[in-house]
């Protein structure tokens, strides 16, 4: 009984740890995301014609 409280408790801990390293890599790659559109938004003006034929 406690070896299977312990395998329980693993497995939990495990899928604990994946889900809130995944929350963190998808926080990361939104706050990165909204980086680039800010910076694309301030940098627009400026570079606009070298911008759009890569889109």
């Amino acid at each position: 009984m406690s070896t299977l409280l312990l395998v329980a408790a693993a497995v939990v801990l495990l899928i604990f740890s994946f889900f809130s390293v995944r929350f963190r890599l998808t926080q990361e790659i939104l706050m990165c995301n909204e980086k680039k559109l800010m910076g694309q938004s301030n940098t627009y003006t400026k570079t606009e014609l070298t911008i759009t034929p890569y889109y």
